[in-house]
């Protein structure tokens, strides 16, 4: 029997966890430049009406939405609102940082009490340490980028997988690839496939069409109408998407405008963020397979580490 987390000990990891984002909020260097001309600047110019144009954010090409961009003006405007607010010039980039600092926090530490819940304290503690002590969760977890937002997307949907509420979760899958980066879909589609299984294809059908209107065609809606000028909707994730996959639109070039990384690319990088946790976390799959236990529990938990 696992025994269900406290509240103490989600403030403990929270406070923990947003220490360290705080510290990364204040210190760490910008370390992509798509972050700087393809999002910090096309904020500014959201918020004051000037700045630099990118060719992604062109209406001939379209492949960036400015929904995305606007959910981070929202919070610069209402904290400019606050008497003696800070939130203009240099000090709203580290306003905008340390905003996204507490989400980062509060996603991570969801996801440690729904993983204490599920497999214990002993696991969710490890989970915290590993997670705090990630030089790559160090330098994402404030960045201005979809990925980023993905992140967030996949703590959440995962902590409320983990919480027996696959909607939330699901939910939160539709919002992150359809409006956000699309490329992150088949994190979500292991907690598809459980939820097909436990609460039907009708549920998970609703799910679907409810995020494709609420995170496809608004956004569409907003994008193409007040933004890019179009007189239709515009789907920029849809463009970006094409663009990447089929070399439609852009350059013409696709994917490989400025050249591709090979296979070996991402075991790489994932080493760099994890170090042995990686190899540690490649094999516990195969643990789980190999240890006595119900089926059904032991199905849960593959598609749970194959989605991760």
């Amino acid at each position: 029997m696992v025994e269900p987390p406290t509240t103490a000990l989600f403030l403990i990891g929270f406070t923990a966890l947003l220490a360290v984002r705080l510290l990364a909020a204040a210190r760490a260097p910008i370390m992509d430049c798509d972050e700087t001309f393809n999002y910090w600047e096309p904020l500014h110019y959201v918020l004051n009406g000037k700045g630099f144009q990118t060719w992604e954010y062109s209406p001939q090409f379209a492949l960036r939405s400015y929904v995305y961009i606007e959910l981070h003006a929202v919070v610069l405007r209402m904290l400019r609102v606050l008497p003696g607010s800070l939130a203009s010039g240099t000090s709203a980039f580290f306003a905008l940082r340390q905003c996204l600092a507490v989400v980062c926090a509060t996603s991570e530490a969801l996801f440690c009490r729904a993983v204490a819940g599920a497999f214990g304290t002993r696991a969710a503690a490890l989970l915290l340490i590993f997670l705090g002590a990630s030089s790559g969760m160090f330098h994402s977890g404030v960045a201005l980028l979809p990925s980023t937002t993905c992140m967030y997307g996949v703590l959440l949907g995962y902590a409320a997988w983990l919480s027996n509420r696959p909607r939330t979760g699901l939910l939160c899958g539709t919002f992150v690839v359809v409006l956000v980066w699309p490329i992150v879909a088949p994190m979500f589609i292991p907690m598809g496939v459980h939820a097909l299984l436990t609460i039907g294809p009708a549920a998970v059908a609703g799910c679907a069409v409810f995020g494709l209107l609420a995170f496809g065609l608004v956004p569409a809606l907003i994008d193409g109408y007040l933004y890019y000028g179009a007189g239709h909707p515009v789907w920029a994730v849809g463009n970006f998407l094409a663009y990447n996959a089929f070399g439609r639109g852009g350059g013409g070039q696709g994917a490989n405008l400025y050249g591709e990384e090979p296979w070996s690319f991402y075991p790489r990088n994932l080493l760099l963020n994890f170090n042995v946790l990686a190899l540690l976390g490649l094999g516990s799959l195969f643990a789980i397979l190999a240890l006595p236990g119900a089926r059904a529990r032991k199905l849960h938990a593959t598609l749970m580490l194959s989605g991760m």
